[in-house]
C-alpha cells in the first residue's frame, strides 16, 4: 500500500489537529511506512510517540508497542483513545479474561494499538497468540533500555529480539531521548535491525537554564528557589523517605507539595500525581519513578536535591522543565557530602573485573561447580545468605549477577527479582461460610 504526503498530511490534521510535522518527524514516518527498521533520537517532548501512532492508522495491519511502564502505557492509550483510535495495553493488572478478550481483538477485531510491557514476551501464550496476529508495526519505546550503556538497565528488554523471531518481515521502530552513538550502535544490534535509518534532533534547550548551586544549606537554597521562580516544579529526592519527609517540610513552609514514590500504594500515587496534574499542588517531590510519559508542558523548575546517577538520566528529568518552549530552569543542590555518595553509588553500580571475577569465584564454591559448568541446572539461592558469605552488600552482590547475567555466565529466575505472591480473591464472608 503507497501512502502519500497528502494522506499523511491529513491524518495528522485529522487525529492531533496539527497543520505540519515537527522536524524530523516527518521523515521519521516515512521511514516507518517505507518499512525501514528506523531509530528516532529525539529530546524529551520532542513527540516521539506520534512517530509510530501516526503509521499505525495508515499501515494494514496491527502495531505492537513495547514500553517499559504502565503509567507510560496508560498515558498514551488514553490519549490514542480521546483521538479516536482503538487502543489499549496488557498489564499485571488484568484478568486473564480480560487478557484474552484483548489478544482476540487484537487478532480479529478492530484493535489497531496494543501496549504490552517487555515481561510479556516472556510468556508462551503471548507469544503463541501474537505470532497468529498480521502485524504492521513493532514499536519500542524507552529503547536505550536495552543497551548495556543504558542509564536504565532492563533484563527483560532482552527478549524482544523473540518478536522479531515471529515476524521477521515486520519492519521495527526504536525510540528514546537519550543515547550516545555507541548506545545506537548496542540498540541495533541487540533488537537485530536491518540497517536502520537513524534520526537525531539537537537536545539544544534555548529557554532551559541548567545551574548547581553548592551550598551546606540546601534546604533554604531550595525555598529561595520556590520564591524566585513561580509556576509548578518537580524536586527529585534520593530515596523515597526522603519524598516524605521534604512535601512535608515544604508544606509547614508554606509551600503546597505532594509525593511520589515507587512503593506507595497505586490509589495514593495516582491520587498525588492527579493533584499536581491538575495543578491543585504546586510541586511534586518524587524518586525517579516519577516523569516518565507525564505530559505537563507548563513544568517552570525541575530541582535535583543530590547528584544525578548519569547524565542521561539527568537529562531526561532537567528536560520536564519548559516543554512549552517558555523560560525553565533545572537547578541542583548539593553539599559537600553528596559528592561522597555519588563516588560510592558509582563504584556499587559499576564493579571492578577483580571484585567480579571474586564474586563468580565465590558462587562457583557455593554451589560446589567447576569454572563454567551447570548448564541447565538450576540452584536454590538466597541472595542475602550469599551476600554474608561473599562479605559484599546485598545491592552490589545483586548488581555483578546481573552483569554475569547480561555476559551470559548465568541466568537470574524472575522469582530473584520479584518474589512469587498470593493473591486472595474471596471475601471474609465468603471463607467464614466455608468454615461452616
Amino acid at each position: 500500500m503507497l501512502v502519500t504526503a497528502e494522506q499523511i498530511k491529513a491524518c495528522l490534521k485529522r487525529y492531533w489537529g496539527f497543520d505540519a510535522f515537527r522536524p524530523p518527524q516527518e521523515a521519521i514516518v516515512h521511514s516507518v511506512l517505507e518499512k525501514k527498521d528506523t531509530i528516532a533520537l529525539l529530546p524529551t517532548g520532542g513527540g516521539k510517540s506520534l512517530c509510530f501512532q501516526l503509521p499505525a492508522i495508515l499501515l494494514e495491519g496491527k502495531t505492537l508497542v513495547v514500553s517499559p511502564l504502565i503509567a507510560l502505557m496508560q498515558d498514551q492509550v488514553n490519549q490514542l483513545t480521546k483521538r479516536g483510535i482503538k487502543a489499549t495495553s496488557l498489564h499485571s493488572g488484568r484478568t486473564r479474561r480480560e487478557i484474552d478478550n484483548i489478544l482476540d481483538n487484537f487478532m480479529f477485531g478492530d484493535l489497531q494499538i496494543l501496549y504490552i510491557a517487555p515481561e510479556r514476551i516472556d510468556s508462551e501464550v503471548f507469544m503463541t497468540r501474537i505470532a497468529r496476529v498480521r502485524l504492521a508495526l513493532i514499536a519500542i519505546d524507552e529503547a536505550h533500555c536495552i543497551s548495556q550503556w543504558g542509564y536504565d538497565f532492563r533484563p527483560a528488554y532482552f527478549n524482544i529480539p523473540k518478536l522479531r523471531d515471529t515476524h521477521p518481515d515486520v519492519p521495527v521502530i526504536a525510540l528514546t531521548a537519550t543515547a550516545t552513538p555507541k548506545v545506537i550502535a548496542d540498540i541495533s544490534e541487540k533488537l537485530k535491525l536491518i540497517q536502520p535509518a537513524v534520526f537525531r534532533k539537537s537536545f539544544a534547550r534555548e529557554k532551559l537554564s541548567l545551574s548547581v548551586i553548592i551550598t551546606q544549606d540546601k534546604k533554604f537554597e531550595l525555598l529561595q528557589l520556590l520564591r524566585k521562580v513561580n509556576g509548578n516544579a518537580i524536586l527529585y529526592a534520593r530515596n523515597r523517605r526522603q519524598t516524605l519527609e521534604l512535601s512535608a517540610w515544604l508544606r509547614q513552609h508554606g509551600v503546597s507539595a505532594t509525593a511520589y514514590h515507587g512503593g506507595m500504594e497505586k490509589g495514593l500515587r495516582e491520587k498525588n500525581q492527579a493533584l499536581w496534574m491538575n495543578g491543585l499542588m504546586r510541586v511534586m517531590v518524587a524518586t525517579n519513578a516519577f516523569g516518565m510519559g507525564i505530559d505537563k508542558s507548563d513544568v517552570r523548575l525541575v530541582v535535583h536535591m543530590d547528584i544525578p546517577s548519569s547524565l542521561e538520566e539527568y537529562y531526561q528529568e532537567a528536560g520536564r522543565a519548559g516543554r512549552d518552549n517558555q523560560d525553565a530552569y533545572a537547578v541542583t543542590i548539593i553539599d559537600d557530602a553528596d559528592f561522597a555518595n555519588a563516588e560510592s553509588a558509582f563504584a556499587d553500580q559499576y564493579p571492578s573485573i577483580e571484585i567480579i571475577s571474586g564474586v563468580y569465584d565465590r558462587l562457583c564454591r557455593y554451589f560446589r561447580l567447576a569454572y563454567g559448568s551447570g548448564l541447565m541446572e538450576r540452584f536454590d539461592f538466597i541472595l542475602s545468605e550469599f551476600s554474608a558469605y561473599v562479605n559484599v552488600p546485598v545491592k552490589k552482590v545483586y548488581t555483578i549477577l546481573q552483569i554475569l547475567e547480561k555476559e551470559g555466565w548465568l541466568y537470574l529466575s524472575e522469582s530473584l527479582r520479584e518474589p512469587s505472591k498470593v493473591r486472595v480473591l474471596a471475601t471474609q464472608d465468603e471463607i467464614r461460610s466455608m468454615d461452616s
